[in-house]
């Protein structure tokens, strides 16, 4: 529930089963496992006997929802099926909640959890009879509020939080996560991109070079090695034609690797446009979406760039945007490059940096984007078109890998080069169609973070 919890294999066993309860069954999107325990309950005692409950030393609890999909495929797996679906869930109104207010102040998950609570049946909660205080499933994956005891009651729904340790890659410093799961390529990739760990961000895992893969397939159960990966096939990229053009990363990082089989790939059925590892062999297959894989595997990586504030529109009638491209490595020497158009031709640019945070100070009639204390690389020239021509042709380009190893001149600040640490950035330049002060050009500004 609140962040993605470490997966064991994918099963169903019974152990220390509430009488009539349903098998402990394992949702792929989080690890945890789910029960459902029939009979006519109070709220009450469904929640303190959901709490007596356990499953492989794990403490149960009523269930409690993060996002919609861990919603769905509780109400699928446990409920759609019942004549009646009035199943008690985690969620009761908190009197002593500072929110409290009827009908919809004050409702609280049973563990904390933080989701927003948006699947209440249209109309509800009402309060209807002024005691309703506690959630359940109602119609079609939707809740109801409604009192207790209530004779409609048809059970209730336990889960247990188990927790997940992604693998962490001394190379690049990213995790990674092999999910067992019979699932169909898109769900793997709307569960590996609604996933952290550690506030990063999941996706499906992309593959630089050999040693990555290497790591990866080692993080996989034997024999067990049809797994997603987040390689596809883009029917709309110009490259695109079958049975190996168009195929493209979901980051849209570079794929400069690839470890196909043999004869691989071949659309052989069709559709065949998403990547998984062939079963109990390291290589790559395309497959199509339904393809019967095994899992899927997780990356999670720092958000390394975003862009932030307004460039100051020039002389020359244009707005300056700052873009990085590739990787910002502490250990790299080449590939991580700031990029700025849009910039008046022949004029004099330099880079300020720091890490201080972001800003919107007003400056020279634009904006400052980021806090003092600035630092700058060497100047350059913008060029695009010759002297005599004002136009916004002009650009700006840095391989800042290589500048904060010392190879570009100047005087690289040492934390250009520690993983961890956060750069904000933005283009100056002088603008000659502008009167002093304010004969600067200033860019978009944009945030990385350095990692090993």
């Amino acid at each position: 529930m609140k962040r993605l919890l470490p997966i064991l294999a994918v099963s169903c066993a019974v152990v220390s089963l509430a009488p009539n309860s349903v098998a402990q069954t394992q949702w792929a999107g989080n690890g945890h496992y789910y029960e459902y325990v029939p009979g006519n309950w109070d709220w009450p005692t469904a929640n303190a006997t959901a709490q007596t409950m356990s499953f492989q030393g794990v403490q149960g609890h009523l269930v409690t929802f993060s996002g919609k999909l861990e919603n769905d495929w509780v109400h699928a797996t446990f409920v759609a099926g019942l004549p009646n679906q009035h199943v008690w869930i985690g969620l009761y109104q908190d009197f002593n909640s500072p929110s409290y207010s009827e009908p919809d102040g004050g409702w609280t998950w049973v563990n904390g959890e933080t989701w927003p609570l948006s699947q209440w049946l249209g109309g509800e909660p009402n309060n209807g009879g002024g005691t309703e205080d506690y959630g359940e499933y109602y119609l079609n994956k939707f809740w109801n509020d409604i009192a207790s005891p209530t004779s409609s009651n048809n059970g209730f729904v336990v889960e247990y939080d188990f927790t997940l340790a992604p693998k962490l890659n001394p190379a690049n410093g990213h995790y990674y996560l092999a999910v067992p799961a019979t699932i169909d390529w898109h769900l793997a990739n709307d569960l590996a991109s609604a996933s952290t760990y550690n506030g990063w961000p999941g996706h499906l895992a992309t593959i630089s070079d050999q040693a990555e893969d290497d790591f990866v397939y080692a993080q996989l159960p034997v024999p067990a090695n049809k797994f997603w990966l987040g390689l596809t096939q883009f029917p709309a990229l110009p490259s695109f034609v079958e049975p190996a053009g168009g195929f493209a990363w979901l980051t849209g990082e570079p794929l400069t690797f690839t470890n196909w089989e043999t004869g691989q790939p071949d659309d052989q059925y069709g559709l065949e446009h998403f990547l998984t590892y062939k079963f109990n062999k390291q290589v790559w297959w395309d497959v199509p979406a339904d393809f019967a894989t095994l899992g899927y595997v997780i990356e999670y990586e720092p958000l390394k760039q975003t862009t932030y504030c307004t460039g100051k529109t020039n002389s020359a009638g244009c707005a300056p945007a700052l873009a990085l491209y590739g990787s910002p490595r502490a250990t790299a020497t080449k590939d991580f490059v700031v990029d700025v158009t849009g910039l008046r031709n022949q004029e004099f640019a330099m880079l300020f940096y720091g890490f201080s945070g972001s800003n919107a100070k007003p400056f020279k009639g634009g904006t400052l984007c980021l806090k003092a204390p600035v630092r700058r690389t060497p100047f350059a020239l913008t060029n695009g078109s010759p002297m005599g021509t004002i136009d916004c042709s002009g650009s700006f380009r840095l391989d800042l890998n290589a500048y904060a190893a010392g190879l570009l001149g100047g005087k690289p600040s040492p934390a250009l080069r520690v993983p961890g640490t956060t750069v904000y950035c933005q283009l100056w330049a002088i603008d000659s169609g502008i009167a002093p002060p304010q004969n600067v050009q200033l860019s978009s500004a944009a945030y990385y973070t350095v990692y090993p």
